[in-house]
């Protein structure tokens, strides 16, 4: 009975110890409510931590404005000692010349003051007349427009035509007067003389109006003719003939080949350089469309004529001339050997 009792309560003290101790689900409930609590805490804390940094980083930055304000600030203020100390040697140079100035603008007017006073005593001493020339003067400002030394100058001057005139013969004045009198009568003359004349000029030109402009037509009217005239019945005509059994023929662009008109062309041309006594001739392609026989016989007469001691001188340009072919002829030996005996005065060829 005894051992069941103990059993019993000791039973009963387990039953009430295992009341006492809380269940699993309970602590961990429990734990949950601890870490949130906690966590929570540690949120508060970052946030017044965040909020700490914020302020440190704000008054920072705060303070690196301020120093770089108090830099400028420095700055500034060294700039400004030395803008002042420049100032104040400006102001010391300034107050040098100012001191050496008033120097002499206190001798200038002590010395005005004794000129002022000796030219008083002078101008006592003249006449009024004189005196009131002088005031006007004065008061005008025509005073002081000549230094000394001019006034003196023009003193002299006076003096000198005081002399001369003083000094004149008397029989001057009556040969102005006479010289003038005839300056009188001549420049009346000289007014008659251009009426006249431009009378004259307008005689002339009603006289000219009446019969320039008929002679003019009648002019005008000849040279019309006579170019009429020469335009019809008058003209140049060139014949030729390049073989012996041929009549001579007009030269015309449908008859004769282009090599046969360009050697008529040149033969006549060089005719007529020995006419028109000019420098020099300059000619250019002019054995287009001819053969060799055309083009050698062209250059012996333009050699020919252009070696004569009257001639004047042939600048030739052809990019082709004779062929160099011994067989056919050699243009340079030609011309050396026409020029050995000719004389080397005359042809230039290119």
């Amino acid at each position: 009975m005894d051992t069941l009792e103990n059993k019993l309560r000791i039973q009963k003290s387990r039953l009430e110890e295992l009341r006492r101790v809380k269940s699993t689900d309970s602590e961990r409930v429990g734990l949950k409510e601890n870490l949130l609590t906690l966590t929570r805490q540690g949120a508060d804390i970052t946030q017044q931590y965040a909020g700490l940094v914020r302020v440190a980083i704000k008054d920072q930055v705060e303070a690196t404005k301020f120093g770089l304000e108090y830099s400028q600030e420095c700055s500034r203020k060294r700039e400004l000692e030395a803008l002042l100390e420049e100032r104040d040697a400006e102001y010391q140079a300034a107050l040098a010349e100012f001191h050496t100035a008033n120097t002499v603008y206190v001798r200038a007017k002590e010395r005005s003051k004794e000129l002022l006073d000796i030219s008083k005593a002078k101008l006592d001493e003249v006449d009024d007349k004189l005196r009131r020339t002088f005031q006007a003067m004065e008061e005008s400002g025509t005073a002081h427009e000549r230094s000394a030394d001019q006034l003196k100058d023009e003193l002299e001057t006076l003096r000198e035509k005081l002399e001369l005139l003083l000094a004149t013969d008397p029989g001057v004045i009556e040969q102005y007067e006479r010289r003038k009198e005839e300056i009188k009568y001549l420049s009346r003359k000289l007014e008659e003389r251009e009426r006249h004349a431009a009378k004259l000029e307008k005689s002339i030109k009603v006289a000219r109006d009446n019969w320039q402009p008929a002679l003019q037509d009648l002019v005008t009217s000849i040279r019309k003719k006579f170019s009429e005239a020469f335009d019809q019945k008058w003209a140049i005509t060139i014949l030729v003939k390049f073989r012996d059994t041929e009549q001579l023929q007009q030269l015309t662009a449908h008859r004769q080949s282009g090599g046969e008109r360009s050697l008529t062309t040149i033969l006549y041309l060089m005719s007529m350089t020995e006419c028109a006594r000019a420098p020099f001739s300059l000619v250019e392609e002019i054995n287009q469309g001819m053969d060799q026989r055309a083009e050698r016989a062209v250059h012996n007469e333009l050699v020919k004529t252009t070696c004569k001691a009257d001639s004047g001188q042939s600048c030739v340009n052809n990019g082709e001339w004779l062929p160099e072919d011994n067989s056919l002829g050699n243009m340079m030996s030609m011309i050396r050997d026409y020029v050995a005996k000719r004389g080397s005065s005359g042809a230039a060829f290119m």
